[in-house]
């Protein structure tokens, strides 16, 4: 849908969940979607523009309101599907929310991978969070599962064997299993990357084509997104019918919605199988395909800054992945993750940020350092900023006037005026 569309639909959304100040609510939710009017913003937005920090306040503010509106009429269940691939600013919303609407009907549900603990140490904490640990299947169960795939003929041998070697682990069973099926099982390698590896020769050559160009995207792709890649954007219909066979063997799965109505999204069953394709690759070839991913992203609207500077600095454009850390490092300060912000500023300054570009880097981080209260960091990279930014341009007011309050906390007025005579 275009922009103006989207927004009608976000205003009538929130009307019907009598939201209360609908106006204010939905321009920050439309500013949050990438589809905000860029010229007739409100007073309260264009400032927030100018300020990081409050448009994060803002933008946590909408959303609370609009989950308070809505639970007031009915349940809300907020389901997040992978987790260790989220972001703070929407761990610390959720957070937010679990506290001021604690006695709303309001319910979290949170998957991910026990990698979550070392990305989020403290997930949630204070708030009556359950967790269920998913273990190993057990031997029982394996075996049932064993019985209902491969039925009761399956010989004790062929069974032993594939329990021994499945050891509990789901997604290697399912591969034992369809190995065992096809009368392959002497064949599988002993490790599951190269045995995923091994089921991916086996196909044909235009489905392994359709496998690797979708690893290029990530975990969720999209079928134009593939057939871009691939130069075959007039026959995606082709493209298609491989998308959909990789779904009967089980490689990939369609998802129910897309965020482009004209398109249809798709995802890897497991992240091995991603893995596996991707490591099959040359490097020649994931250079091009990251090239190629981020001018489809870029044309496609996708507003992922993160996701598009990873992919051009892969694929080796390193000064329009300078561009795109730059908008990453801002969105995640507008968000108060000053860690991230800090992080993809740290990686446009490593593909070469200069000039301009590395100004406002170094703005970012003096503003970070400003409220973590790192006075001498904001002296040192107001200094450089200023060096680097068009004179009396906005960004070198701001960082200017960092400097005089650094400058002041440490050296004294005195120092604050020979800043200030810069003016």
């Amino acid at each position: 849908l275009a922009p103006q569309q989207q927004r009608e639909q976000l205003l009538h959304y929130l009307a019907r969940s009598r939201v209360g100040d609908q106006n204010r609510v939905g321009e920050f939710l439309s500013e949050l979607f990438g589809i905000a009017k860029s010229d007739e913003a409100s007073p309260a937005l264009l400032a927030a523009r100018n300020d990081p920090v409050l448009m994060g306040d803002q933008l946590r503010r909408a959303v609370l309101e609009l989950i308070d509106a809505v639970t007031q009429a009915s349940p809300l269940l907020w389901v997040l599907e992978d987790l260790h691939w989220g972001d703070l600013p929407t761990v610390r919303i959720i957070d937010v929310a679990l506290r001021q609407l604690g006695e709303s009907p309001l319910c979290v549900v949170a998957l991910s991978r026990p990698s979550i603990r070392e990305i989020f140490p403290h997930l949630w904490s204070g708030r009556e969070v359950q967790e269920l640990h998913l273990g190993a299947l057990s031997r029982k169960a394996s075996e049932k599962i064993a019985h209902a795939v491969l039925g009761d003929k399956v010989t004790g041998e062929t069974l032993r064997t594939v329990l021994d070697r499945a050891a509990g682990n789901a997604f290697l069973l399912e591969e034992l299993l369809r190995a065992a099926a096809a009368g392959q099982l002497a064949e599988v390698p002993s490790t599951v990357l190269a045995m995923v590896q091994s089921r991916i020769e086996r196909l044909e050559a235009p489905a392994r084509r359709v496998l690797r160009g979708a690893c290029i995207f990530g975990p969720v792709f999209s079928r134009n997104g593939v057939a871009r890649l691939l130069g075959e954007s007039e026959r995606v219909a082709e493209v298609t019918q491989w998308l959909e066979l990789l779904c009967e063997r089980e490689l990939l799965a369609r998802r129910p919605e897309a965020r482009w109505h004209s398109d249809v999204e798709y995802t890897f069953v497991h992240a091995l199988v991603r893995d596996a394709a991707y490591a099959m690759l040359t490097d020649k070839d994931r250079a091009l395909g990251h090239r190629l991913a981020a001018q489809f992203l870029e044309q496609s609207g996708d507003s992922d800054a993160l996701v598009l500077a990873e992919h051009c600095e892969r694929g080796g454009e390193l000064s329009r992945a300078v561009l795109h850390y730059r908008r990453a490092a801002w969105r995640a300060l507008e968000g108060n993750d000053f860690d991230a912000a800090l992080r993809h500023a740290e990686r446009a300054i490593a593909c070469g940020a200069d000039g301009a570009d590395l100004g406002d880097v170094r703005a970012l981080q003096v503003e970070v350092h400003q409220w973590r209260g790192a006075i001498t960091e904001v002296i040192t990279c107001a200094r450089g900023a200023l060096l680097l930014l068009p004179a009396r341009s906005a960004r070198w007011f701001q960082v200017l006037g960092a400097l005089a309050v650094a400058t002041s906390r440490i050296f004294g007025v005195e120092q604050m005026q020979e800043v200030a005579q810069k003016v």
